[in-house]
């Protein structure tokens, strides 16, 4: 089993492209089309400016995103077993400070409902796989020196899920559903429809919930660490803080927005000044 320094220094000796290095940013572990297959694609005009397109979805929203330094996770992967699924990304955080914990996230760019619907389940699809074989290269593939490793590593990890946008029917941060204009009958009553859209959408949102809850309780079991209510700065976020035994209300993993995440990045600057501990020279800010 090898440190993380000998992973990243056979990487840097690498040519090729910038996306495909352990030692990346927050914007090029969000690309949906490698930079290998959009060179590809080059001839196709129309399908090259539909892919780059999906691939800024991130970068446009936050600029700064190709600033902050961050590992592949997926780089890391391919270094160790090709075979294995990832998350996206990695912040290591390079003490030993309780409070302070390490940061596994997955970018999806599409919206909340089909996230949730498509990519938060128990199938070959969902993000959980891709959870599980991370915690166990975590724990069993890969050394890191100065902070936490292994176990004790995987228990001060918290899980974060980025996707593009939120739609009104499908938010579960929403408390109350706008009325709907419908049509009224001769006594100025509104007809029965109107209570049936209402029935829907709450009906939607308690799906929702309940789906977002199940992935938090199995998160729970894989022994990520959950945060408290205020621990990125920004309120309201997904899934609802819950009191569990023996601690106050917790989260048990995070989803924000791309909108909700260029504020952690860019309003609470969270990621600034990063303590990677012993492989601060490697994730120095990008010029």
């Amino acid at each position: 089993m090898k440190d993380l320094r000998e992973y990243i220094e056979e990487d840097s000796l690498e040519d090729k492209e910038i996306d495909e290095y352990i030692v990346s940013d927050l914007y090029h572990t969000s690309l949906v089309t490698s930079l290998r297959s959009m060179k590809g694609i080059e001839q196709d005009i129309e399908l090259y400016n539909y892919n780059e397109k999906r691939n800024n979805w991130i970068k446009d929203v936050i600029p700064k995103a190709q600033d902050i330094p961050v590992i592949s996770f997926d780089q890391l992967k391919q270094r160790i077993d090709n075979d294995k699924k990832s998350c996206d990304g990695l912040f290591y955080y390079g003490l030993m400070e309780e409070n302070k914990k390490s940061i596994l996230f997955e970018y999806k760019n599409v919206d909340k409902k089909t996230l949730v619907d498509k990519y938060m389940g128990k199938d070959d699809k969902s993000i959980l796989g891709k959870v599980k074989e991370s915690i166990d290269i975590i724990k069993n593939n890969v050394i890191f020196s100065g902070g936490y490793t292994g176990d004790k590593l995987v228990d001060n990890i918290h899980l974060v899920i980025i996707y593009a946008e939120n739609d009104v029917t499908s938010d579960a941060r929403i408390d109350t559903i706008k009325k709907n204009k419908v049509e009224k009958d001769v006594n100025g009553k509104q007809k029965r429809a109107a209570s049936n859209i209402k029935f829907n959408k709450i009906s939607s949102k308690k799906s929702l919930n309940d789906k977002i809850n199940e992935f938090g309780e199995t998160i729970h079991k894989y022994g990520l660490t959950s945060t408290d209510e205020d621990y990125f700065g920004i309120s309201n976020l997904d899934p609802e803080v819950k009191k569990l035994k023996g601690q106050g209300k917790t989260r048990p993993f995070s989803m924000m927005s791309k909108m909700e995440w260029k504020r952690v990045i860019e309003d609470r600057s969270f990621f600034e000044n990063w303590d990677w501990g012993e492989y601060k020279t490697y994730f120095t800010k990008k010029k």
